[in-house]
């Protein structure tokens, strides 16, 4: 699916996201994983059931991050779109495009 990521004022990251089928799900993961602040957030989207061979599911993620936020992602096949981020921003995609 698409990544768009917009920086914003705020100090902390918002995230939506829309999948396209019941047969994909996204886990969170927040690192560190407790005390006060998180220096990382992971999303791993995955099929739920892989009994409809041959179907393609996707999920589209739209995320607000702070504007100074560094940024690592990695969207296999699908678009990365990074908006108004001053970070660091490292892209891995194989049959998608970056556009920034």
């Amino acid at each position: 699916g698409k990544v768009l990521v917009k920086g914003w004022s705020r100090l902390q990251v918002h995230v939506h996201y829309d999948s396209s089928s019941p047969q994909v799900a996204v886990d969170t993961e927040e690192i560190p994983t407790s005390g006060g602040a998180v220096d990382k957030v992971h999303f791993t989207t995955y099929v739920v059931n892989h009994s409809a061979a041959g179907q393609t599911y996707t999920v589209d993620y739209t995320l607000q991050v702070p504007t100074g936020s560094s940024l690592e992602i990695r969207n296999p096949q699908g678009m990365v779109q990074v908006e108004s981020v001053q970070g660091d921003t490292s892209v891995d995609s194989l049959g998608g495009y970056l556009r920034h």
